[in-house]
């Protein structure tokens, strides 16, 4: 986040403190991706989040020997969790990935490698098979799984006396989610990450879109406490009492040149709404709003950065 300058007005240090937010896996540093489980060039990380949960194996007969009995993978079984402990989703038979907003991505397995831990299962490159939904995994195209700890089957094996009974071991693992890279960078149209303005730490998704000519922001996953749960008390016009997720935060804005503006933008927070203007540096790849009230050189500015 880039700071110019303090609010002229208290209460307006509020500004995109609500936005709640969307992280990756908490503490530990990120591991280093083997090359053969890289995700196509093009596809950009949209979310990392911690699955924890069980490996479930069942007992079953080999098809080329039906004496032979092993230890079979049958589903996993885990909760998506992002950084902050909140619950993005769930993991399932499928492999399905599927997240609070209903949006789903079923996947495929590309390539596997040992896990530098020998009792941990493998890691994994997957693609998407298919999506379904509106939301955080419905343009997914590529899942690594990473980081894994334990969910090995029991070295101990079975037999005919056991054929059929389940096993669950415990297990967690990294999981990224990647989707394709806009084609054009220069457009604000995406998917974006808002940080805090104190701590500079990840705190919402935001989906900016266009609807008749114009460009429009949503709140798609909040991981504030209780977020889930709250709505737009402090609102004063047709959006009080909405919930926070869904919640349009950036309305009406126009391209003029480079830049976009003519717009406002909302703090939950306040329900206070403030002018904006918006410029996608040339990179692409973050998006730098400045709220303000009255004169623009009186505000304060905010770097979003591109998710997909």
């Amino acid at each position: 986040m880039k700071t110019e300058a303090a609010w002229p007005i208290a209460a307006a240090g509020m500004l995109f403190t609500a936005l709640a937010g969307i992280a990756g896996a908490a503490g530990a540093e990120a591991p280093a991706v083997p090359e053969a489980l890289r995700v196509p060039s093009g596809q950009v990380l949209a979310v990392t989040a911690r699955g924890i949960g069980v490996q479930i194996y069942e007992c079953v007969s080999a098809k080329d020997d039906p004496s032979h009995f092993s230890w079979t993978l049958k589903s996993p079984e885990a909760v998506l969790q992002l950084g902050s402990g909140v619950v993005l989703g769930k993991h399932y038979a499928g492999p399905t990935w599927e997240s609070t907003d209903g949006s789903k991505v079923f996947g495929e397995v590309t390539a596997k490698l040992d896990a530098p831990d020998s009792a941990a299962i493998p890691w994994l490159l997957l693609r998407a098979k298919s999506t379904s939904g509106a939301g955080i995994f419905s343009a997914v195209g590529s899942i690594q799984r990473l980081a894994t700890v334990g969910g090995r089957a029991p070295a101990t094996g079975c037999d005919q006396t056991q054929s059929g009974k389940e096993t669950r071991v415990p297990y967690s693992a990294e999981y990224r989610f990647f989707t394709a890279r806009p084609a054009d960078v220069s457009s604000p149209k995406g998917v974006w990450k808002t940080f805090d303005d104190k701590t500079g730490k990840a705190r919402a998704i935001v989906r900016i879109y266009e609807q008749d000519g114009k460009l429009f922001g949503r709140i798609e996953q909040s991981f504030m406490p209780g977020a889930e749960n709250r709505v737009c008390v402090p609102c004063t016009d047709e959006r009080k009492d909405r919930p926070i997720i869904g919640l349009v935060i950036i309305r009406n804005m126009k391209a003029d040149g480079d830049e976009f503006n003519g717009g406002d933008i909302l703090d939950p927070e306040s329900g206070s709404v403030y002018r904006c203007k918006m410029h996608v540096e040339r990179d692409g790849g973050r998006l730098v709003l400045r709220g303000y009230i009255g004169f623009s050189l009186l505000g304060r500015s905010q770097t979003w950065e591109r998710q997909g």
